[in-house]
């Protein structure tokens, strides 16, 4: 990538909109699910296997995602939602209640 190059990534409108950054972050298939998943109660990875019947190397990885991006954090056994991965999960609660009705 040359420097010109950078500079352009850098400064592009979407990373300096905070929704797109977001919408970025939740671009692999499943990340959402397993980050509703967490804030549905299910904490630990054996759960998240039979909720989401997805392959275990994928819900690792998505979840090493997650926790790099700060969304979710690992407590001995347990998966919680930061206070960013809750912030989502408000959102796509409101998502829930709007489609319900």
């Amino acid at each position: 990538m040359s420097a010109s190059e950078a500079v352009e990534l850098s400064t592009h409108p979407r990373k300096n909109d905070p929704v797109m950054r977001v919408l970025d972050d939740f671009q692999n298939k499943w990340s959402l699910h397993i980050l509703w998943a967490v804030h549905r109660g299910a904490t630990r990875f054996n759960d998240l296997l039979r909720i989401l019947v997805v392959s275990p190397t994928l819900l690792r990885d998505r979840l090493r995602e997650l926790e790099l991006l700060g969304y979710v954090e690992r407590r001995e056994r347990d998966y919680r939602l930061t206070e960013r991965g809750l912030s989502v999960a408000r959102v796509l609660s409101h998502l829930e209640s709007a489609h319900s009705h």
